[in-house]
């Protein structure tokens, strides 16, 4: 009968301290953080070259999330164009050309949508892989100098370069969040490729302009599009088509954001 009943003490202990170890495992799993599902970003990579960029993103399974970066880049000048005006001699432009460099404005709208793929499946922690697709729209602003047929008074003309880009890519990205709800969003590279097309357009005096004249402002003016394709001239000015494709990158750049 001791025994009956040691046995069965013994059993009931085992049982009570089985269900205890549940009922804590069930706690500890309970106690495990997830983080919310939405984070709004600052794009500070974008702020060295004096744009404004902002991203919203939001987890719509474990591994996955949706993502939208806008970034605006209010009119002003470009330090590449004031960089390519000041070496001249080296980089083979003509004076002329530096001293439109030098006057170019440049505005940008660019829009990213991204689908984030995350290798822990802790959307949205983690590192990631994120194929995009991107929409740039630039314009540039710039003023030449030509002379009109048997003038010695040197004039300036304003010209237009809107352009559109389409293409898209695949970013690598690390994303770091903590409790405290802050965001940290690098990425290291991002291959894109796309397709761009692009109009060139000056409104001048065509018929007070000789053939020699114009040579010499297209000359002057092609480096700034690329070398692309020669001016095209019209009876209101130039207005040239430009399209072609190529690569681009989305070079190192960091985000920091609101967890929420």
């Amino acid at each position: 009968m001791r025994l009956f009943m040691l046995a069965l003490f013994c059993s009931l202990a085992l049982q009570s301290n089985a269900q205890r170890y549940q009922v804590d495992k069930d706690k500890r799993k309970k106690k495990e953080f997830v983080y919310p599902s939405n984070v709004v970003k600052i794009n500070l990579s974008s702020l060295m070259f004096k744009s404004l960029g902002v991203q919203y993103e939001s987890k719509v399974r474990r591994n996955m999330s949706l993502a939208i970066g806008v970034i605006y880049r209010p009119q002003s000048s470009l330090k590449l164009f004031d960089l390519a005006a000041d070496n001249a001699a080296n980089s083979g432009i003509s004076p002329s050309t530096a001293d439109m460099y030098r006057s170019a404005v440049l505005s940008r709208l660019s829009i990213t949508p991204e689908f984030r793929l995350y290798f822990k499946k802790k959307a949205p922690k983690g590192l990631y892989l994120a194929p995009f697709f991107r929409y740039n729209r630039d314009q540039i602003r710039f003023d030449f100098k030509y002379y009109e047929n048997n003038s010695v008074v040197q004039r300036t003309g304003k010209a237009t370069l809107r352009e559109n880009h389409f293409g898209g890519g695949i970013l690598l990205g690390l994303q770091v969040l903590t409790k405290k709800h802050l965001s940290i969003d690098f990425w290291f590279a991002g291959p894109w490729f796309g397709y761009n097309k692009a109009q060139l357009k000056s409104t001048l005096p065509v018929n007070n302009i000789n053939e020699f004249e114009r040579a010499i402002i297209s000359s002057n003016i092609e480096p700034i599009i690329s070398n692309a394709k020669t001016l095209s001239w019209n009876q209101e000015g130039i207005d040239t088509d430009i399209s072609r494709t190529g690569l681009g990158f989305r070079l190192l750049g960091i985000n920091i954001g609101y967890n929420f």
